[in-house]
């Protein structure tokens, strides 16, 4: 039974790289607007029922438990045990439950990374994934993806992202939300740091049909550590502050759908494995959390108003606009000099 299904999971796999790349972006497309419209339809009932019965029955178990006699015996002969859990578990408090959970968000990251680094030194099957992937993108080249993927990933360049950091820290000066700022920098400055140092660290040699020349080493991709440490601060900054469900549903899939195309876009220019991208989106969540983790435990010691966007439309038109004007004008300085397809 098994080697039925996986012969029925290669012949799939072949067909869907088969396809011409439009098909396989349109696919995808329509399998992101069913989720999208999935998540959408459920969320109220996620938020208005589901989780204050998750409330309710977490209020009903402490009651029990501190009437049960077995449990109070138990944390009489363990208090510091018990007092370690509870601290663990405290919400009044970002030292509790907020760090708790920031901190097993990091070591499963962490773990996933080891994992990648493991295939990788062992040359597992990740190394084979990566030659067919490689091999696919080359494949679906054509003059219009090459000029797209290339300005799609000009925003993880450190160009762009330069830039688009300076605009991004005048929108959060502007707004008064100086308790983002340490941990936006703190994100970019500890994933940039990683990511060459991993470069050095594996000298992975970058795919030879590249679409032009990269001249630093491949593991892990730089573009995929920014994309996610930068663009998915800004979503956390903006989810974080906005209460409207809707909104922050559609923040989410935006960044979800750009941090995924940048990424895309190494593969299929031939600069990175898929291997490189995925330990980038890695590195890039580690210090995501880092940066959100700050910028809670600031939030937690200072009071602060909720950002009302309507309110400072005119400065988010203002700064988008000059970013977008600024990303435009690079992409017409530095267009791609060699497309073969």
């Amino acid at each position: 039974m098994y080697i039925y299904f996986q012969k029925l999971y290669n012949q799939f796999l072949n067909w869907l790289l088969a396809l011409p790349l439009w098909l396989d972006l349109l696919l995808l497309s329509v399998l992101a607007g069913v989720f999208y419209h999935f998540v959408r339809t459920i969320l109220p009932w996620f938020s208005n029922t589901l989780i204050p019965l998750i409330q309710s029955l977490s209020s009903s178990f402490k009651k029990v438990f501190r009437q049960n006699k077995d449990f109070i015996s138990l944390k009489e002969k363990n208090p510091r045990l018990f007092s370690f859990i509870y601290a663990r578990l405290d919400t009044s408090h970002f030292s509790g439950l907020s760090l708790t959970f920031f901190l097993l968000i990091f070591l499963y990251i962490v773990a996933l990374f080891g994992g990648v680094i493991e295939d990788l030194i062992t040359r597992d099957s990740i190394v084979k994934i990566d030659q067919i992937v490689n091999q696919w993108s080359v494949s679906k080249r054509t003059y219009f993806f090459n000029n797209f993927f290339w300005a799609l990933t000009q925003l993880g360049s450190i160009q762009v992202i330069t830039f688009l950091v300076a605009f991004f820290t005048l929108f959060l000066y502007f707004s008064n939300r100086y308790y983002y700022l340490l941990g936006l920098y703190i994100g970019i400055i500890g994933s940039l740091i990683l990511t060459f140092a991993g470069k050095y660290a594996f000298a992975r040699e970058r795919p030879s049909d590249a679409l032009y020349h990269e001249s630093l080493f491949s593991f892990p991709s730089g573009h995929a550590t920014i994309a996610v440490s930068f663009f998915g601060f800004v979503l956390y900054t903006f989810f974080r502050e906005n209460p409207n469900l809707n909104i922050k549903l559609n923040l989410f899939f935006t960044a979800l759908i750009l941090i995924f195309l940048i990424g895309i876009s190494r593969i299929y220019l031939g600069v990175h494995y898929l291997s490189d991208v995925w330990a980038g989106y890695l590195v890039g969540a580690m210090w995501l959390v880092i940066g959100v983790a700050l910028s809670e435990y600031q939030k937690s010691s200072q009071k602060v108003q909720k950002l009302d966007l309507k309110k400072d439309y005119l400065l988010t038109s203002l700064i988008g606009a000059a970013a977008s004007i600024f990303y435009i004008m690079y992409l017409f300085w530095h267009p791609l000099k060699s497309a073969p397809f």
